[in-house]
């Protein structure tokens, strides 16, 4: 049986990859642990600012891909 690591499982969870038994047991582990928590609190920051970056492209990508578009709306008449 393979063992994962706490850290493992931490990330698991944030990402809502852990099911049934194993998202059960691990919620208990959870429970009481200050220091679990502030890691998964931790991780769960992170994902709400990578979430935000990711959310809206560049706006240097963006000019470049309308120059595009509009020099090739231009030589195709």
């Amino acid at each position: 049986m393979q063992q994962t690591s706490t850290h493992d499982l931490l990330l698991l969870y944030a990402y809502d990859e852990l099911e049934g038994k194993e998202k059960a047991r691990f919620e208990k582990l959870l429970f009481g642990n200050v220091e679990l928590v502030r890691e998964l609190e931790e991780i769960q920051q992170i994902q709400r600012g990578l979430s935000r970056r990711l959310s809206a492209p560049d706006p240097t990508s963006v000019r470049i891909v309308l120059e595009e578009s509009l020099n090739s709306q231009l030589e195709a008449h």
